[in-house]
């Protein structure tokens, strides 16, 4: 005889403030920027999110909408040609 057991599983957010009791109806706007670097290269990323706390079935939850952009741009160099070449975009 083959016996199935079902347990119920739990679950938490690695997210620190995820079920933080914010007000309903509140709108964040958040930004940010990083940079890397080598010797030859840079890399830069802009991020701006909006997120608006809605009332889901009697919980607060959050809707976030994020515009990131980043630009890259380097140099080098093959044989005796240099090269460079950049590129940005959403």
């Amino acid at each position: 005889m083959l016996g199935i057991f079902f347990q119920q599983a739990s679950a938490q957010e690695i997210e620190a403030r995820q079920y933080s009791n914010a007000p309903i109806g509140i709108n964040f706007i958040t930004g940010g920027i990083a940079q890397a670097k080598s010797d030859s290269y840079r890399l830069t990323t802009e991020a701006v999110t909006v997120t608006r706390i809605i009332d889901v079935f009697g919980q607060s939850g959050r809707m976030s909408l994020l515009l990131p952009y980043a630009q890259l741009s380097g140099a080098g160099s093959m044989g005796r040609q240099s090269i460079n070449a950049s590129a940005e975009g959403l």
